[in-house]
C-alpha cells in the first residue's frame, strides 16, 4: 500500500508541477529580474534530481552563475516555484533585520490541525508565529544558560567515559547525536537520557530522532507536493513527518508532562517554561513578556528583545496548548540534535586534521584555566576557541541556505523592481561563506580571520534578526563547553577508517560525510585539572 501511495504522489506532483510550470515560465522575466534560463517542470533542479549534486551544491552553483555576472540578485526556478537568490550582504541585512517584516515567513506552510507535531516556530507563520516567537524569546537567555553550565560539563565528561572504555575508533556523528540527546533530555525536559546506553527503548529513541532528518522518498515526495500546492495538500490532509516518529514523541513528551504535574515537581528547563506559559494563559491576559525583563541579558540580548517587541499577538494566537508544548519539544529534541551534532562533527574533525590548531587551542584553555575552576566565566574567556567555532561554521554551516517568504510586496531599494507578495527569498549561506571577497582564501582553514567580526549579511549559520535560530545562543555553549572539556584531557586523531579527502552524500539536504569520519582519542600527558 506504501508504494501505490507513494506512486500516486510521484504522479500528481508531475502533473501538478508541468501546469504551474507552464503558468510560471517566464515568471521572473516578464517582472524585469535577471535570472537563469530554467528547463519545464523541474526548473534549475536537474542534477539535484538525478542525485548528481546535493541542494548546497545546486545553491552553490547557483550563487557562481549570478556571482560571475556581478549581479546583487537574479531569480531562478526550484521546480515550478520562482525563487529569487540575493546576493549583496546590504540587501540580505536590509531582508532580515530592517525590512523583516516584509519577509517574516519561510514559506513552507504548516496546517496545524492536520500535522500539529510540526506546528513549531520554525514552521509556522503569521501572526501565531510571532506571538509564540515573543514569548519563548527568555528561555535562552545568559541567566538561563548559566543554570544549564554543569549538566553540560556533566554530559560532556560522560560521553568522554563511553569513548574511552572502548578500544575501537568511533563514529564522530553519531557520537555528537548521541552526546547532544542526553544534553537536550537533561537540561530541556528533565528527562534521565543516556543515549550510551544499549537497550531496546534508548535504541529506538536514538533510531527516530535521527530518522526525522532523513526521511524516506514518500516523505520527500509529500514535502515537494506541500511547496507547490498547500491548498491541495490540506485536502489531501498530508503529513511531512513519519507516522512512527509523531506517535512516539508525542507520547514520550506527554507522559513527561504527566508525570510532572502529578507529582508537582518543578524543574528550571525548557518544558516548565513552556507549562509555565500553558498555566499562565489558562489564568490571564497574553502580551507583555515580563519574564525577560527579570533575567540577566547581555547587550545583544538587549537588542534582540527590542526587536522583537512587535511581534506580540493576539490571546487566541499565543496560547500555549498542549499540542503546542509537544510540537516545541518535538522540534527541540529532534532538530536540535542533528544540527548542533553535525557541528561538532566537523569540529572534531578539524581538529584532527589541523593539528597546529588543536595545540594552540589546549594552549589557550590551559592558560585561561591555570589551575582555577571550569566555570561559565572561564568558558566565556575563551575568544580562540570562539573563532575556532565560528570558522568550522563558515565552512561546515548547519544550513546551506536561507528561505524567507516576502509577505507583502517590496520594492528593492535602489531599483524600479518589486518582489511580489508570496515570492520565495533564497539567502545563499554557502556561496556566501566561500566568497573569497568577504573571506580570502575561502577554502583554507584560519581561525584567526575571525579575529574581527565579518561584515554584516556575510556570516550566517543560525540566519539573522527576529527570525534566527532561537536555540544559537544554547547550541554554542554546548559545542563551547564539550570541546574545551575535550582538549584539556585529550588529543583528537584522525583514524585510518576516514575515506580522504572527505566527500559529502549528494542525496542529503544536510552536509553528511560518505562513510562517516572516524576519530580515537589519546589521552594528554599534561591535562588542565577540573
Amino acid at each position: 500500500m506504501d508504494w501505490l501511495l507513494t506512486s500516486v504522489l510521484a504522479a500528481l506532483i508531475i502533473l501538478l508541477v508541468y501546469w504551474l510550470s507552464v503558468r510560471r515560465a517566464n515568471y521572473w522575466q516578464d517582472r524585469g529580474f535577471p535570472h537563469i534560463k530554467s528547463t519545464p517542470i523541474i526548473g534549475n533542479c536537474w542534477a539535484l534530481l538525478r542525485a548528481k549534486e546535493s541542494f548546497n551544491d545546486m545553491t552553490q552553483n547557483i550563487y557562481n552563475q549570478l556571482k560571475a555576472r556581478r549581479l546583487q540578485y537574479g531569480g531562478f526556478m526550484q521546480f515550478s516555484r520562482p525563487v529569487l537568490m540575493v546576493l549583496d550582504p546590504e540587501l540580505i541585512n536590509t531582508i532580515l533585520i530592517k525590512d523583516f517584516t516584509h519577509f517574516e515567513d519561510r514559506g513552507f506552510t504548516i496546517n496545524e490541525k492536520i500535522e500539529p507535531i510540526n506546528a513549531n516556530i520554525a514552521n509556522l507563520s503569521g501572526q501565531t508565529w510571532r506571538a509564540l516567537r515573543y514569548k519563548l524569546l527568555p528561555t535562552f537567555t545568559t541567566g538561563k544558560l548559566k543554570q544549564m553550565f554543569d549538566q553540560i560539563v556533566y554530559c560532556s565528561d560522560n560521553i568522554f567515559d563511553y569513548v574511552n572504555s572502548k578500544t575501537e575508533p568511533f563514529e564522530a556523528k553519531l557520537t555528537m547525536q548521541k552526546f547532544n540527546l542526553n544534553v537536550i533530555g537533561t537540561v530541556a525536559f528533565g528527562l534521565n537520557i543516556d543515549a550510551c546506553r544499549e537497550d531496546p527503548e534508548t535504541e529506538r529513541f536514538l533510531t527516530l530522532s535521527i530518522k526525522f532528518f532523513y526521511p524516506s522518498l514518500k516523505t520527500i515526495l509529500k514535502s515537494f507536493f506541500r511547496m507547490c500546492s498547500p491548498k491541495l495538500s490540506d485536502l489531501l490532509r498530508l503529513r511531512m513527518i513519519d507516522d512512527e516518529v509523531a506517535d512516539f514523541f508525542t507520547h514520550m513528551v506527554r507522559d513527561t508532562i504527566a508525570q510532572r504535574k502529578q507529582s508537582g515537581q518543578r524543574r528550571n528547563d525548557f518544558l516548565q517554561l513552556m507549562l509555565d506559559l500553558q498555566e499562565k494563559d489558562l489564568k490571564g491576559p497574553v502580551g507583555d513578556n515580563k519574564e525577560a525583563d527579570k533575567e540577566e541579558l547581555e547587550p545583544d540580548e538587549k537588542e534582540m528583545m527590542n526587536q522583537a517587541r512587535h511581534l506580540q499577538g493576539s490571546k487566541e494566537d499565543a496560547m500555549m496548548t498542549e499540542t503546542r508544548v509537544i510540537a516545541h519539544s518535538f522540534i527541540f529534541i529532534a532538530g536540535g540534535s542533528e544540527t548542533t551534532a553535525n557541528a561538532l562533527n566537523f569540529c572534531m574533525y578539524r581538529l584532527a586534521v589541523e593539528k597546529q590548531v588543536q595545540t594552540e587551542l589546549q594552549n589557550e584553555i590551559d592558560s585561561v584555566l591555570d589551575g582555577q575552576e571550569f566555570t561559565y566565566h572561564s568558558v566565556k574567556k575563551m575568544t580562540y576557541l570562539d573563532q575556532f567555532m565560528n570558522e568550522v561554521l563558515r565552512l561546515h554551516s548547519p544550513a546551506g541556505v536561507l528561505f524567507r517568504e516576502c509577505t507583502r510586496s517590496y520594492k528593492i531599494p535602489g531599483s524600479d523592481l518589486t518582489i511580489e507578495k508570496g515570492a520565495m527569498i533564497s539567502i545563499p549561506v554557502i556561496g556566501l561563506h566561500n566568497d573569497p571577497d568577504y573571506f580570502p582564501e575561502p577554502e583554507k582553514f584560519n581561525a584567526h580571520r575571525f579575529s574581527s567580526p565579518p561584515p554584516k549579511g556575510v556570516y550566517l549559520p543560525f540566519g539573522d534578526g527576529p527570525r534566527n535560530c532561537i536555540a544559537n545562543r544554547l547550541a554554542l555553549l554546548e559545542m563551547k563547553i564539550f570541546l574545551a572539556r575535550l582538549l584539556m584531557k585529550h588529543n583528537v586523531i584522525l583514524h585510518q577508517k576516514t575515506k580522504m579527502p572527505l566527500k559529502m552524500l549528494k542525496k542529503a539536504f544536510f552536509a553528511v560525510v560518505d562513510g562517516g569520519i572516524w576519530l580515537q582519542l589519546e589521552k594528554r600527558e599534561h591535562d588542565t585539572k577540573k
